[in-house]
């Protein structure tokens, strides 16, 4: 009985009858809680894994395990000239493969998931040198990604600002010139450690044009509805 959420797995090993009479009471514990379940005896779904009785199966009792898809997923990654930091499109590239090697348990299927994965990048014109150097993580990294590691807490508070493509290197910046910071008995107190600079997004015109917030109208007290920006659209188009 494995719970996400209010996704659950749970292998099965006393009968259909038995399943059903578990089922039934379940679904009778509370009127207001009720599940919806699908029975499966030799593949199944569950979050963006596909689990299947494979060559493991026969030979050890594990399930194989593939990358599930949604067939609505249409792989609309930022796209390659949006203006935002290299490091963003890195980690789309990488991020995804490192999800992809977790979540196949077969090498045939991971080479084919990557390979679909740099099309996908391609036609959202992610840089090549992009594409080539963060999705070639080795299928014998494996046992790695799936370890547990612990995050380590930040003794430092970030550096936030707003991202512009204009903007220089911060983190290389502050790097070459921390020893400024680290040399004074002052200011080293403060900044015991180089802090981790973060970038923000700038307003684009979808956020000046869309609020997300509905409020109250001062003429109803049960309607809510929705305003404009407090600007005039002309603004924007000047």
């Amino acid at each position: 009985w494995i719970r996400y959420i209010d996704d659950i797995f749970a292998p099965w090993t006393h009968g259909r009858d038995k399943l059903e009479s578990f089922l039934h009471a379940l679904n009778n514990f509370h009127p207001n809680i009720k599940f919806t379940y699908e029975i499966h005896e030799n593949k199944a779904t569950y979050l963006d894994i596909d689990m299947h009785k494979g060559n493991r199966f026969q030979l050890h009792s594990i399930l194989d395990i593939t990358t599930h898809f949604k067939p609505t997923n249409t792989f609309q990654y930022v796209h390659g000239s949006s203006c935002h930091p290299t490091s963003t499109h890195k980690s789309v590239a990488k991020g995804e493969c490192i999800r992809f090697l977790r979540s196949n348990s077969d090498r045939d299927t991971y080479e084919a998931t990557v390979a679909k994965h740099r099309r996908n990048l391609k036609h959202r014109h992610f840089p090549q040198r992009i594409i080539d150097n963060y999705t070639n993580i080795p299928f014998t990294q494996r046992p790695t990604t799936l370890e547990d590691k612990q995050k380590k807490k930040l003794k430092t508070p970030p550096f936030v600002t707003t991202y512009t493509p204009w903007f220089p290197q911060l983190t290389k910046l502050i790097h070459t010139h921390w020893h400024l910071i680290s040399n004074d008995p002052h200011l080293q107190k403060a900044f015991p450690e180089n802090p981790i600079t973060a970038l923000r997004s700038n307003k684009n015109l979808s956020k000046h044009l869309v609020r997300a917030d509905l409020k109250t109208s001062p003429k109803s007290n049960s309607a809510l509805s929705l305003r404009l920006p407090p600007h005039d659209l002309t603004d924007y188009c000047e």
